[in-house]
C-alpha cells in the first residue's frame, strides 16, 4: 500500500493498427478509425500520433487525460470527433505524412498483393483503479514477432494440422452478397482471421483439451461424463476464437473488447484489440470456463423437474412422428444470414478439438466445412444464396420457396387436424415475406394470426445508426380446408373496395372481400396499395 509502483497490473488486451505503405511519400501509415481509446465522462484517453523525424512513418504517445470541450452537447461531440479522428475515413485513409489519400481501391489491392502490416499502438493494462494505457515496450513487440516463426511448430499433433480451408464467398460481396467483406482484403482462410499469437493461443488450448483422455483423473468418469465436459471445454474454445481474432475492435465507451460477432458478418476491422486468453478478462480462458460452469449451474435448477427432451438430429423435410399439437420453427430468414458460413469459424477449431473422441463426432464433423446445401440429395441448408446456384438469382429464390415448402408439408402432415404451425420470421424486404407466404400456401396452411414481438435487442451492432428490425412476426398457422384451394382476388388487382364496389364510387377503403383467399403477390401488391392511399 506505501509503494504502489509494484502493484501488479495485468495485461487485459492489446491495440493494433493494420498499415499500409503510402503511395506518395511511401511512409507507414497506421489505418486508425478513430484515435479514442476510451471516452467516458470520468475517463478520457487519446493516442496520439506526429510524424517521425525521417517521415518514414508515425511515433504514438497517450494522453490519459483529455478535459472536456466547453460548450453544449453537439460542440463536444463536434470537438471530440475532430481531436480523435484517426487515419480512415470513406474516401480511404489519410497519410499522416503527406495530404495524400489512399482510396479503398487501393486498400484492397495492396491487401491483396499480401503488403498489408500490423503496428501495436497501445497495451491496455488493468490498473488498481481501472483500466491503465501504456505504449507498448521492446518486448511486447518482441514476443509478437517470435510468434511469426513459431506458428508452424504449435500445430504439429493436432488433427488436420492448422485450420487454412478457405471462407466461403457465399456471402461476401465477391458472389454479390455483403455479411463478408474479409476476402476483399486477402482474408480468405480461417486462419488469417488470426494473428500468430491469437494462433498459438488457440492451438495450445486444443492441444491441451485433447490431452485429457491420457489424465488418469479424467479417465474415473464415465464415457458420457468424459464427453460432456468434452463438449463445454470445445465451446469454452469458441467462446476464446469469438473474441480472439483479428476482427475484434475496441470499445471506447464500455473499455472492453467486442467480439467477433458483434453482428451477422466479418467485416473487415482496420484496428482491432488482441485479448490475453490466460487472464481472467474480455476474451480470457478462465472467463470462458466460468460461462460454461454457470450454465451448468443454472440448467442444474429445473432439470431435475423438468422432463427429459428427446433431441433428433434430422432433416426438416423427412417424415415425423404425427399427431403433434403444435409445431414452431424460426426457419432461416431467406438470405439475410449466411449461417453455415459463419458457423466455419467455429466449425474448424471443434473439429480439430473433437476429432476422434467418439464415431458419432467423427461424422459429424468429417468434412472440412460445416454442410451447405446438397445438389444430389436436393437438400442441406436452406437460404436464398445465389452463388450455391452459379449466381442464378431466380433459381435460388425457387430452391428457398420449394424447400420452405416441403419443410412446411412435413409439419403438416405431422399435426393433428386441430394442430397450429408457428412459423418465427423477420425480414424487411417484400420478397422474403413472398416467398415465406407462398411456401406456407402450398404446403396446405392457412395464416390464422400474426404477432410481432419485440425479440431484438436495442443498443447490438446491427440497429446502431440504421434502420434495423426490432421486433419479429410469430404467424399461427391452422389446416387450410382440403375443398378450398388459394387463388387470385381480382378485386385486389383492380382496387376495389371490400364489398366489390371500385373504390373511385365513394369508398375510402381497399380492402378483400371476405371469405377470399389470396396469393402472395396479391396480398403484396393490396399492402403496396393501402400504403400508396394512407399516404395520399
Amino acid at each position: 500500500p506505501t509503494n504502489p509502483r509494484w502493484v501488479a497490473k495485468p495485461t487485459v488486451a492489446y491495440l493494433w493498427a493494420r498499415t499500409v505503405r503510402c503511395k506518395a511519400c511511401r511512409a507507414t501509415v497506421p489505418l486508425l478509425k478513430t484515435r479514442w481509446l476510451a471516452k467516458k465522462d470520468n475517463k478520457r484517453v487519446l493516442l496520439r500520433m506526429r510524424p517521425n523525424d525521417d517521415g518514414t512513418g508515425v511515433v504514438f504517445g497517450i494522453n490519459a487525460n483529455v478535459p472536456q470541450h466547453r460548450g453544449n452537447a453537439a460542440q463536444r461531440r463536434e470537438h471530440d470527433t475532430r481531436i480523435g479522428d484517426g487515419t480512415m475515413s470513406r474516401a480511404g485513409a489519410i497519410c499522416p505524412c503527406c495530404p495524400t489519400i489512399m482510396t479503398s481501391e487501393d486498400l484492397r489491392l495492396e491487401s491483396l498483393a499480401g503488403r498489408f502490416g500490423e503496428v501495436m499502438t497501445g497495451v491496455v493494462v488493468d490498473g488498481p483503479d481501472g483500466k491503465e494505457y501504456r505504449l507498448p515496450t521492446n518486448l511486447d513487440l518482441d514476443v509478437t514477432a517470435r510468434a511469426k516463426t513459431e506458428l508452424t511448430a504449435y500445430f504439429d499433433g493436432i488433427p488436420f494440422s492448422a485450420p487454412t480451408e478457405s471462407i466461403p464467398l457465399g456471402g461476401s460481396r465477391q458472389a454479390g452478397g455483403s455479411p463478408f467483406t474479409t476476402p476483399l482484403y486477402g482474408l480468405d482462410q480461417w486462419i488469417k482471421l488470426f494473428t500468430p499469437r491469437q494462433s498459438i493461443s488457440l492451438a495450445v488450448l486444443v492441444k491441451h483439451t485433447r490431452n485429457l483422455k491420457c489424465q488418469p483423473e479424467f479417465l474415473q468418469y464415465r464415457d458420457s461424463i468424459q464427453e460432456a465436459l468434452f463438449g463445454l471445454l470445445a465451446t469454452a474454445i469458441s467462446k476464446v476464437a469469438d473474441r480472439g481474432s483479428s476482427l475484434c475492435t475496441w470499445t471506447i465507451d464500455r473499455i472492453t473488447i467486442r467480439n467477433t460477432f458483434a453482428r451477422f458478418a466479418l467485416s473487415i476491422s482496420w484496428d482491432f484489440a488482441e485479448s490475453v486468453p490466460v487472464v481472467d478478462a474480455s476474451g480470457g480462458y478462465p472467463g470462458a470456463i466460468e460461462w460454461a460452469a454457470d450454465y451448468l449451474e443454472h440448467t442444474a435448477k429445473f432439470a431435475t423437474t423438468a422432463p427429459i427432451p428427446r433431441v433428433i438430429k434430422n432433416s426438416a423435410v423427412t417424415g415425423k412422428e404425427v399427431g403433434y399439437d403444435v409445431l414452431l420453427t424460426d426457419p432461416p430468414y431467406y438470405d439475410a444470414i449466411p449461417y453455415s458460413d459463419l458457423m466455419d469459424f467455429f466449425y474448424v477449431w471443434l473439429r480439430r478439438t473433437l476429432h476422434g473422441l467418439s464415431p458419432e463426432l467423427d461424422q459429424a464433423f468429417v468434412e472440412p466445412l460445416s454442410p451447405k446445401w446438397n445438389h444430389d440429395a436436393n437438400d442441406g441448408e436452406l437460404i436464398d444464396d445465389s452463388s450455391r446456384f452459379g449466381g442464378d438469382k431466380e433459381a435460388s429464390k425457387r430452391n428457398y420457396e420449394a424447400g420452405m415448402a416441403r419443410a412446411f408439408g412435413a409439419c403438416h402432415g405431422a399435426l393433428s387436424p386441430d394442430g397450429r404451425l408457428v412459423v418465427v420470421f423477420a425480414h424487411k424486404h417484400p420478397d422474403a415475406w413472398e416467398t415465406l407466404v407462398a411456401a406456407i400456401i402450398r404446403a396446405g396452411f392457412v395464416v390464422d394470426g400474426s404477432w410481432p414481438i419485440q425479440t431484438e435487442i436495442r443498443n447490438r451492432t446491427r440497429a446502431l445508426s440504421s434502420a434495423a428490425l426490432s421486433s419479429s412476426v410469430w404467424l399461427v398457422c391452422r389446416k387450410r380446408d382440403p375443398k378450398v384451394r388459394p387463388g387470385w382476388d381480382t378485386a385486389v388487382l383492380s382496387g376495389c373496395g371490400p364489398s366489390g364496389t371500385p373504390a373511385s364510387a365513394g369508398r375510402t377503403s381497399c380492402g378483400p372481400r371476405p371469405g377470399r383467399r389470396w396469393s402472395p403477390t396479391a396480398v403484396t401488391r393490396w399492402l403496396r396499395r393501402l400504403r400508396r392511399r394512407v399516404m395520399r
